[in-house]
């Protein structure tokens, strides 16, 4: 694999950084913690999709067929990751009392820290005991497991505060937004 593509996957969450302009509109309705809670396991279904195709059928399609895999499967989830994210951030602070913000982001932080670390070592364990590649592939499949396990946690928000926001999302405003923000010197520079 090389750099050019390991750095264009890296650019991709960059490119699609306007769909977050979209966020509050698509995820501003009553039920939007349900809302949030799919679209958050979005990500993980998409790794194990990814994890049990190449675990599956690595020796029958060509080696040549992974990589453009796994490059879309990234893509994907960059677009749900800028779309979801601002809108699980509004949720959350409209939810948490100004004094507790700071608390709150502190121990989601800590909690995310401990996961990662958690996660390593088991990645580090499947990673010896089975052979390689497929090591790799296992590893895409029992991670998103826990992470499905977290998703439904914004279900557990008690939404007080939720109030009618702007006009539904009508899909020609997105192509309006994008092309406002590429004709921005310091946005096109901020992409570079």
């Amino acid at each position: 694999v090389s750099k050019t593509l390991m750095q264009t996957i890296t650019i991709g969450l960059t490119l699609v950084t306007f769909l977050q302009l979209w966020s509050s509109r698509a995820f501003n309705h009553p039920r939007r913690k349900v809302r949030q809670s799919f679209v958050w396991m979005f990500i993980p279904l998409a790794w194990m999709t990814y994890g049990f195709t190449a675990r599956l059928a690595w020796d029958i399609l060509p080696r040549a067929t992974w990589v453009p895999v796994f490059v879309a499967m990234a893509f994907a989830i960059m677009i749900v990751i800028n779309i979801a994210s601002p809108a699980y951030n509004e949720l959350v602070l409209q939810n948490t009392p100004l004094l507790r913000r700071g608390r709150l982001a502190s121990l989601r932080m800590l909690g995310c820290g401990l996961s990662g670390l958690a996660g390593t070592l088991l990645a580090r364990w499947l990673m010896q005991a089975i052979p390689p590649p497929h090591n790799f592939h296992i590893c895409f499949i029992v991670g998103p497991i826990l992470m499905i396990l977290s998703c439904p946690s914004v279900l557990f928000f008690r939404d007080a505060n939720w109030q009618p926001g702007p006009a539904p999302f009508r899909p020609g405003e997105l192509m309006v937004t994008a092309r406002a923000l590429l004709a921005n010197f310091n946005f096109r520079t901020f992409l570079v």
